[in-house]
């Protein structure tokens, strides 16, 4: 629920940006970054804690659980929702542009 509150508020403070007419800060592509990575990483927790406590059963296809894990794990491989969104955050908070510059403030 933290994870979903922080995302929800971070895209909603975006959001009023645009809706001004003003362009989204560095800052707000930072926290917009940290929040997605932290959304993400906290969701593959929370399945991955229900996958454990299903034991041997969650992992055969026939269980919605084990769709349900593989989904959140492939979305964590993805550039946006990666871990290596908190390092772009953290390099952006720090006014140093990220590695993967450009592409990953967009």
């Amino acid at each position: 629920g933290a994870a979903r509150a922080l995302l929800v508020e971070t895209i909603g403070d975006s959001w009023e940006a645009v809706v001004a007419g003003h362009a989204v800060t560095m800052r707000q592509r930072a926290d917009l970054q940290l929040a997605q990575a932290n959304a993400a990483a906290s969701s593959f927790r929370a399945v991955e804690l229900v996958m454990r406590a299903a034991g041997t059963s969650g992992i055969f296809p026939r269980n919605a659980l084990e769709r349900h894990f593989r989904d959140i794990a492939t979305l964590r491989q993805h550039a946006i929702f990666s871990e290596s969104r908190f390092e772009t955050a953290g390099r952006l908070y720090l006014g140093l542009p990220p590695e993967d510059y450009p592409a990953a403030i967009l």
